[in-house]
């Protein structure tokens, strides 16, 4: 039988199986819990990567020619024999950072009796322009190109935008691997004409952030290399998409 004296020892002790630990040394109940968990808790599982999202994005080049009166009707006719010669859609795929990118690359050709006509070249991933010949209207993108000499500008850029899929037939997968130019409107100072190339990209459905680059041609410059200059502000332009 117990004394009084071992009663209290007993009463005032917390007994673990055949341990007793005296309150006076007991461990605060959070902390034995923390220690607890740490010890015998199972980790958790590492969230799952999402997926990658795919990034749409569109290229825009509007050009409106401006020609003389005496040379509309001329114009008009070589145009639409160009185009019935030339393919009208290509589907082109990119692949960039394991995002898949998809665009439809239209070209369309709007004519106007009394009016400068349109040729509007359109790289979308939302939607396609079908290319129609007569005198209509389509109104998607506002960059407007002026050049000089229609026909044979309008040829050349016709034959390296050709080149720069590497088909002409209706759908292909073309890479778009071209770099970025700086934009510097104070050389557009002066410059009897200029091109002005925008490319936008979004992710989903999301505001667009616009990059634009000017391209200055002075009248007397050689013709090819007015073209060029335009060719390469699409390509340094589609280099930086591929590299974003």
């Amino acid at each position: 039988m117990l004394n009084t004296k071992e009663e209290e020892r007993i009463g005032s002790s917390v007994i673990l199986g055949p341990f007793s630990i005296s309150e006076q040394n007991s461990l605060p109940l959070d902390l034995a819990m923390t220690v607890f968990s740490f010890l015998f808790a199972k980790p958790k599982p590492e969230p799952e990567q999402s997926a990658p999202v795919p990034v749409k994005y569109f290229l825009h080049v509007r050009i409106t020619v401006t020609q003389s009166h005496d040379s509309r009707e001329k114009v008009r006719e070589e145009f639409t024999r160009i185009l019935k010669g030339a393919s009208q859609e290509w589907l082109a795929s990119e692949t960039m950072n394991d995002l898949q990118k998809q665009a439809f690359i239209s070209q369309s050709l709007i004519l106007h009796p009394e009016e400068p006509f349109e040729l509007l070249f359109i790289q979308d991933g939302l939607c396609s322009v079908c290319l129609q010949k007569d005198d209509f209207k389509i109104c998607l993108v506002s960059e407007e190109y002026k050049f000089n000499d229609a026909l044979e500008r309008y040829s050349i850029l016709e034959n390296d935008l050709n080149a720069l899929l590497s088909d002409a037939s209706p759908q292909v997968s073309a890479r778009l691997n071209l770099p970025i130019i700086g934009k510097d409107k104070d050389r557009l100072n002066g410059a009897q004409e200029f091109y002005e190339v925008q490319i936008s990209s979004y992710p989903g459905e999301s505001s667009s952030s616009d990059r634009v680059v000017d391209i200055s041609s002075k009248v007397d410059d050689p013709l090819e290399q007015a073209v060029q200059k335009v060719h390469a502000a699409v390509d340094e332009l589609l280099m930086l998409e591929t590299t974003a």
